[in-house]
C-alpha cells in the first residue's frame, strides 16, 4: 500500500501513491483517502514501538491537524501494511480509540531527523495489565495476545527498518494491587525481552507516568506503581521515565486529554534525547550583574514588557538598617541599568519579589524590618508599576508582624505564604490571597505550626498549588523542607517531609514538566543548587550546584526558550574584592 518492501529494510524509489484509508478497525482514520508522496532514494525507517494500554493507545478527541499527514511519518496498521500516520493509530477499541502520544513524538523525532523516515509501530491495548504483556497470555477483553502480537508487528516492521525507541505506557491496570516491587521485577524483565527481540540490548526504553489528574487523589497503589517506574528507570541502562506533571484528563479522571497526550509525546521525545545525547543538566553561562553595595543580597527575576527585571536588597551588611530595594532592567539579560530605587528611613527593607498582577501590572513587595520607633516587627510593602521605571508610592499589605515572603498568581487567584515575627512561642504560617494583586485576605489562619516554618515559594499546575516550605526548628527533624499541597479552594493542605534543610526556596515548573527548586543547600557546604522536587512522594534531588559560597542563595526563576533563567546572590568572589556579596543571573540547562 504504502511503496515499503524488501527484506533488507530499505525503502524503494516510488512515485506519488493514493492511499485509502478504510476504517479504525484497519489502525487508520475511517473513511478518509490520503495522498501521501513516499520519498525518494533508499534509507532504513526508524521504527518506534507504542506499548502499553489504553493512554499509549489513546483516547482524546481527533482533530483535523491530527488527520493531516507527515510525508516522512508512517503506521503499520491492523493489516501489518505501512500506511501515513495519522490518529488514531492504535485499533485496540475501536470504538473509543483517538490522540495518544505517539504521533507527537514521532513529529519531534522527524524534525530532529530530517533524514529519517519514521516507521510507528502501534501495538498498546487498553485495560492490560502487565501480566497480560508474557507469551501466550490472552485478554479476554479484546481477544488480542498484548506481548505475541507485538512481537509479530515488531518482526514484520523490522524487514524495512531498525527499531530506535520503544514507549511505555502503562500501570493503571496494575495499581489496584500495590505490589510495586513485584511490578519493577516484570518491567525490567519486559524491557529484557524487548531488547532481545529486537537484538539492541540498549535500546531506549521511556516510562511514561501515570496520570495526575484533578479530582483523583493518588492511591497507595498509584504511589507504588510511580515508584517502580521511577526505580527501573533509574537502574536498568538507557531507560528515561517522562512527567505527566501538568497534563490534563478528558474528563473521565483516567485518559489524558487530546491536548495532555501531544504534549505527553513531546516529553517523550524529550526525554528520548537526553537518554540518546547523554545530556546532563549544565549551567551554560553566570553573570555577575551588581556589587556596587557592600552587601547585595535576596534576588527576583521576571520577564516583563519584553524586558528582564531583576530584584535584590542592597545595604551595609546582611542585617543592617539601610537596607533598600534596588531594580535593574536589561533587554538581553547580559547588559544591566539601574531603573528604580526604594528605601525607607524607619525600615530595613528586605527580600523584594516580583509579580505580574491580573491588569498586567509589575508588582514588587518586600518586607520592612522596622525600626523600634513602633511596636511591630515587620510590615510587608507593594509598589506597582506599568512600565518598570515610574512605580506607585508603598502601599501595606497583609498584616503587620507577618512577613510575606512572595505571591504567586494563578488563573483566578493570587496566594502567598506569611510568617509569623513577633512570638517566639507561637511559630506558625498564614496564607493570604488576593483576586487583584492589591487587596489581600487571611485565607487561611493557621497554615502551618510544625517547627519554625518561615519562606515558602507557591506554584500553580493547572489549578493545583505546590508548595516548598523552609523551616528552622531546633530538631533536626524540624529544620527539613516540607512540600505542600492543595487543590481548590485551598483550604486543606497536605504537607510531606524533603528530608532536607532548604533555604531561600525558588520554586518553578519545567516547560517539559519538571518540578524544581533553587535553594540553598547547608549539607557539609552551604550553597546554591538547583533540585529536582518529586511531587509523588516527597523527595528532592540535587540536580547541579551554581557557582557560589558562603552568604548566598535567594533565587529568582525564569524559563525563557526551554533556558531556566536563574538570579541569585552568593559571596564565593568577595576575596579580594569591596563587596561580600554580588549579584549573579545563570543560564541553566535542564534536559
Amino acid at each position: 500500500m504504502s511503496g515499503w518492501s524488501g527484506a533488507a529494510g530499505r525503502c524503494r524509489r516510488v512515485a506519488t501513491v493514493l492511499l485509502l484509508v478504510l476504517s479504525a478497525s484497519a489502525g487508520t482514520s475511517p473513511l478518509t483517502a490520503q495522498v501521501a508522496t513516499a520519498p525518494s532514494g533508499e534509507a532504513p525507517m526508524h521504527l518506534i514501538v507504542l506499548a502499553g494500554q489504553s493512554n499509549m493507545a489513546g483516547r482524546g478527541e481527533v482533530s483535523n491537524d491530527d488527520l493531516t499527514p507527515h510525508p516522512r511519518i508512517y503506521m503499520l496498521d491492523a493489516h501489518s501494511q505501512w500506511v501515513p500516520a495519522v490518529d488514531p493509530l492504535h485499533f485496540d477499541k475501536p470504538q473509543v480509540v483517538g490522540v495518544g502520544p505517539g504521533r507527537a513524538f514521532a513529529l519531534e523525532y522527524a524534525r530532529h531527523h530530517p533524514e529519517a523516515i519514521v516507521g510507528l509501530i502501534p501495538c498498546a491495548v487498553g485495560g492490560t495489565s502487565i501480566r497480560l504483556w508474557q507469551p501466550g497470555q490472552r485478554d479476554t477483553v479484546t481477544g488480542a495476545h498484548p506481548w505475541d502480537d507485538t512481537q509479530r508487528r515488531i518482526e514484520r516492521a523490522m524487514r524495512d527498518g531498525e527499531v530506535k525507541a520503544i514507549l511505555w505506557h502503562q500501570g493503571e491496570s496494575d495499581s489496584r494491587s500495590g505490589r510495586g516491587e513485584e511490578y519493577a521485577v516484570a518491567l525490567k524483565e519486559l524491557i529484557g525481552r524487548f531488547r532481545e527481540l529486537i537484538q539492541d540490548p540498549q535500546a531506549p526504553f521511556l516510562i511514561g507516568q501515570l496520570g495526575q489528574f484533578a479530582g483523583r487523589p493518588w492511591t497507595d497503589g498509584r504511589r507504588a506503581i510511580d515508584q517502580a517506574h521511577k526505580l527501573v528507570a533509574r537502574e536498568v541502562s538507557r531507560s528515561g521515565f517522562v512527567s505527566s506533571l501538568g497534563l490534563e484528563d478528558k474528563g473521565d479522571g483516567v485518559h489524558f486529554s487530546a491536548a495532555a497526550a501531544r504534549e505527553l509525546g513531546r516529553r517523550y521525545y524529550r526525554e528520548y534525547e537526553r537518554i540518546t545525547q547523554r545530556k546532563q543538566p549544565e549551567v551554560v553561562s553566570v553573570k555577575r550583574i551588581w556589587d556596587r553595595a557592600p552587601h547585595n543580597a535576596f534576588t527576583d527575576l521576571i520577564r516583563f514588557a519584553d524586558q528582564w527585571y531583576c530584584v535584590f536588597r542592597e545595604g551595609r551588611g546582611h542585617v543592617s538598617p539601610d537596607g533598600a530595594v534596588r531594580v535593574l532592567v536589561s533587554t538581553d539579560g547580559l547588559r544591566w541599568e539601574s531603573a528604580a530605587r526604594f528605601q525607607r528611613q524607619d525600615a530595613d527593607l528586605r527580600d523584594p519579589k516580583l509579580a505580574i498582577t491580573p491588569d498586567g501590572k509589575l508588582m514588587l513587595i518586600a518586607a520592612g524590618a522596622m525600626h523600634r520607633t513602633e511596636p511591630h516587627r515587620h510590615r510587608t510593602f507593594a509598589w506597582y508599576s506599568q512600565d518598570g521605571s515610574i512605580w506607585t508610592s508603598e502601599s501595606e499589605i497583609g498584616q503587620p508582624d507577618y512577613w510575606l515572603w512572595r505571591v504567586t498568581f494563578g488563573d483566578r487567584l493570587a496566594l502567598g505564604i506569611a510568617y509569623t515575627t513577633n512570638s517566639p512561642q507561637d511559630r506558625h504560617t498564614r496564607l493570604f490571597s488576593s483576586v487583584d494583586g492589591r487587596q489581600w485576605r487571611v485565607h487561611v489562619p493557621r497554615l502551618l505550626d510544625d517547627g519554625y516554618p518561615t519562606e515558602a515559594s507557591i506554584q500553580f499546575v493547572n489549578q493545583r498549588a505546590y508548595a516548598v516550605q523552609r523551616r528552622d526548628g531546633s530538631a533536626p527533624q524540624t529544620a527539613t523542607g516540607l512540600l505542600g499541597v492543595a487543590d481548590p479552594p485551598y483550604d486543606q493542605w497536605a504537607w510531606l517531609d524533603l528530608g532536607v534543610r532548604v533555604g531561600g526556596p525558588a520554586l518553578t515548573i519545567s516547560p517539559h514538566g519538571k518540578m524544581l527548586a533553587v535553594v540553598r543547600l547547608y549539607d557539609g557546604s552551604t550553597r546554591t543548587a538547583v533540585c529536582e522536587v518529586d511531587p509523588i512522594h516527597g523527595t528532592i534531588e540535587e540536580l547541579l550546584v551554581l557557582p557560589s559560597g558562603g552568604d548566598t542563595s535567594y533565587a529568582g526563576c525564569v524559563w525563557r526558550e526551554n533556558t531556566l533563567w536563574i538570579s541569585y546572590y552568593s559571596g564565593h568572589e568577595a576575596r579580594n574584592n569591596a563587596f561580600t556579596t554580588a549579584i549573579y543571573v545563570a543560564q541553566v540547562n535542564i534536559p
